[in-house]
């Protein structure tokens, strides 16, 4: 899981053609209410960092939380016996 450009490039230059990014989206209200370090308190700190994510430009996998569970598998199934195919051809 990455979430700046820049560990992206750092796990790029460490896994090469092995890496496929996957970007499951979530709405803003969403993220929030799954914001570990925030949720379990009841008043967190004004300092307490909230989770910051940049979108990647050009995922291999989009995924959207919103669309239907059966879509969503249906597309990752899919990717997931591409990308092994790929990986396994000479």
């Amino acid at each position: 899981m990455t979430s700046t450009e820049a560990e992206r490039r750092l796990a790029a230059d460490l896994l090469g053609e092995r890496l496929h990014l996957i970007h499951v989206h979530a709405p803003e209200p969403v993220r929030h209410a799954r914001d570990a370090v925030r949720a379990y308190r009841t008043n967190p700190a004004p300092d307490t960092p909230e989770l910051s994510w940049s979108d990647p430009e050009q995922p291999a996998l989009a995924l959207d939380t919103t669309a239907p569970l059966n879509t969503t598998a249906n597309a990752l199934y899919t990717f997931a016996a591409s990308a092994l195919a790929n990986a396994a051809s000479p």
